[in-house]
């Protein structure tokens, strides 16, 4: 149960912090439980080292020690990453450290992965609007095509409207 619950503080609230707290609890239980079963111990023990990791990772952002992060990211990213932790979160951090040091180049090449991974990235809000904003306005990139297609919008760049009765065309810019 207290996995479960675990499992859904992260996909449903991406709080890593409660997550924790529900999985220590599973221990909890699994060692009052006769007799302890070692494999699901050890899974457990696991998982929650994994999500320790992601908080630490969470707790160094808001320390601002974004090159740090990046470098650890960069490693994590190349192993296998699997439940509890979810790629697209450890994705949308490390576009975030990239941005906050300006290395915007490889942060528009890490939210095309992550746009890849999780489709629904942007309607999720796993990347504040204000970096996206940032990413925009330092780039100049149209994040349109890193957005799932068919999926309502809020433009991030200029944009071209045409009015039908005066064949006028009216350039909007849109600064946000």
């Amino acid at each position: 149960f207290y996995a479960n619950c675990a499992q859904a503080e992260i996909d449903e609230f991406r709080d890593y912090d409660k997550a924790l707290k529900a999985l220590q609890e599973a221990a909890k239980c699994l060692s009052r439980a006769t007799p302890p079963s070692q494999k699901i111990n050890d899974t457990l023990q696991q998982a929650m080292a994994e999500v320790r990791k992601v908080i630490d990772l969470q707790d160094a952002v808001e320390r601002r020690e974004f090159l740090a992060v990046i470098k650890l990211l960069k490693v994590k990213l190349e192993e296998q990453v699997g439940p509890p932790v979810r790629v697209w979160d450890l994705l949308a951090l490390l576009v975030e450290c990239l941005v906050s040091t300006s290395q915007y180049s490889e942060a528009l090449y890490y939210l095309k992965v992550l746009a890849q991974k999780k489709l629904d990235w942007y309607q999720q809000e796993l990347i504040e609007r204000s970096l996206l904003d940032k990413l925009v306005a330092e780039t100049g990139v149209n994040l349109e095509p890193y957005v799932s297609p068919g999926r309502p919008q809020r433009p991030l760049t200029s944009s071209t409207v045409t009015i039908d009765s005066d064949e006028e065309e009216i350039q909007e810019e849109f600064e946000q």
